[in-house]
């Protein structure tokens, strides 16, 4: 299980900026439930969902990511470890961050074109 959590932490490090978790935001999350992020892993590892993801990207989802929040969930419920809990909030965040902007469509714009 060390191993585990040190892959996790890795990965965390790795792949995601460094994220201020304000009051606002642990307030947010407060009342996170468990349950809901067990939903999402299965929600993931259904037929539907995978099967989905082979026909859009060609490749099957890894939920690992899913099982992940599950555990860090569950450590911060189980035994109040407040790191269990800022590593998941800090997943959570950065998760809404970056949804919906793997594949746009259109260019992302921060105004609008001059000539409208």
């Amino acid at each position: 299980m060390a191993k585990e959590d040190t892959q996790t932490n890795i990965h965390a490090k790795q792949d995601r900026p460094d994220i201020e978790l304000s009051d606002e935001t642990l307030k947010k999350y407060e009342k996170l439930r468990c349950l809901d992020l067990m939903g999402d892993v299965r929600m993931c590892v259904s037929a539907f969902h995978q099967f989905h993801q082979y026909y859009i990207y060609g490749k099957f989802s890894d939920c690992t990511e899913y099982k992940s929040r599950v555990k860090k969930c569950l450590k911060w419920k189980t035994f109040q470890s407040e790191g269990a809990k800022e590593e998941l909030i800090k997943n959570l965040e950065q998760e809404q961050k970056t949804m919906h902007t793997e594949n746009p469509v259109w260019k992302l714009r921060d105004s609008p074109p001059k000539d409208w």
